[in-house]
């Protein structure tokens, strides 16, 4: 369920906007940290919680005085930068690389050449996200509001989901000695591992 409401919000926003009302992305993205709020309460993740409820004022008071759109641009922003940090940090000396921390999950112990290639694919997503955080407040600042939409809510999901299965697709051939798994069953694999055990 939470997967799900966070899938939709770029549906939703890129609709919004789309038809000129850019009020309902606004209203759905303060409920979806509502909710997220009120679930960290509940499993009593108290920093998290402030963290949200910080976001929650500071979007009510954007919402209500004349800086609508700021409230728009902020979350590709904010994602792309967090996804950049996440898999940049992981390539430090100290750290496992994520991408080989999900392949060791998924297939167990790697090769050193598997480890080398995953180590490289961690690279790759890092460089991707930085390119995609320099896009997202590019357009922001020199496109029309539609066009950033376009781009940080339709075709900027596009390529990262294009990447993903590109990169899957020659994973197979390079390394044909992997379990045979068809995308699906990869994917559904992916989707299990927690964020607890990649360790980032």
């Amino acid at each position: 369920m939470p997967l799900l409401l966070l899938l939709i919000y770029p549906i939703i926003s890129h609709t919004a906007i789309s038809m000129g009302k850019p009020l309902w992305s606004v209203v759905y993205l303060l409920v979806l940290i509502g909710f997220f709020l009120v679930k960290e309460l509940l499993d009593r993740k108290y920093i998290t919680a402030f963290v949200l409820t910080i976001l929650f004022a500071i979007g009510i008071v954007l919402a209500t005085g004349d800086r609508l759109l700021l409230i728009m641009y902020l979350p590709p922003v904010v994602i792309c930068m967090a996804l950049l940090l996440i898999f940049g940090r992981t390539l430090k000396a100290d750290k496992v690389p994520i991408i080989t921390r999900y392949a060791e999950l998924i297939d167990g112990e790697l090769s050193e050449e598997m480890a080398g290639y995953t180590y490289r694919v961690t690279q790759a997503w890092t460089i991707f996200f930085f390119i995609l955080l320099v896009e997202c407040i590019g357009l922001a600042v020199f496109a029309p509001t539609k066009i950033w939409s376009l781009f940080t809510n339709v075709i900027n999901y596009v390529a990262i989901g294009v990447m993903f299965f590109t990169e899957y697709i020659y994973r197979k051939r390079v390394f044909s000695d992997l379990p045979r798994r068809s995308f699906i069953q990869f994917m559904q694999r992916v989707v299990r591992i927690k964020p607890s055990e990649l360790g980032v």
